[in-house]
């Protein structure tokens, strides 16, 4: 919900921070299940992980050129027995993969504070909209927002952010 804590992770000072929901949004699509139902995931959302050959990155169950959205880096694919980072610090072995059947209703989360991780189900995962969670907190630091949004679109000027959608 709106004002919920999240808890997030910072890799490259190896701490974790909780940061606030301020939107929400909703869309059904297909998701796949992680370690029997431990995690339920679009297959394309970026999950921290490490494979088989010790190396960490950002991964997906079926990566695409939307996975990387915000992604300063490639996003590998994830496979059974490379593991998953915990909200406890520890690597999980993933031990199945299955796709639910249909659609399902997911839900995006952005806390515009800038920060680009959270915890899914316990597993460290990639805010899908940073560039949009940025927007939304300039927007929210300027005195009449709305107005300075319509300005950019008029302007041609929000092409800034072309790769969010």
């Amino acid at each position: 919900q709106i004002n919920d804590e999240i808890l997030g992770y910072n890799l490259k000072n190896n701490e974790f921070y909780t940061w606030k929901v301020k939107i929400i949004s909703s869309i059904n699509q297909p998701i796949a299940e992680i370690n029997n139902g431990a995690l339920q995931i679009t297959p394309e959302h970026p999950i921290y992980f490490k494979n088989e050959n010790g190396t960490n990155g950002w991964g997906a169950v079926l990566p695409n050129e939307k996975t990387a959205r915000g992604l300063n880096e490639k996003v590998e694919k994830i496979d059974l027995n490379d593991k998953i980072f915990s909200k406890h610090g520890e690597w999980i072995e993933i031990s199945s993969i299955e796709y639910l059947p249909g659609f399902i209703q997911t839900y995006n989360i952005l806390s515009y504070s800038g920060t680009n991780t959270y915890f899914a189900n316990g597993f460290l995962v990639f805010e899908e909209f940073p560039q949009l969670s940025a927007l939304l907190q300039f927007l929210l630091n300027q005195k009449q927002p709305i107005i300075y949004l319509l300005n950019l679109f008029i302007s041609g000027k929000l092409k800034v952010f072309p790769n969010i959608f």
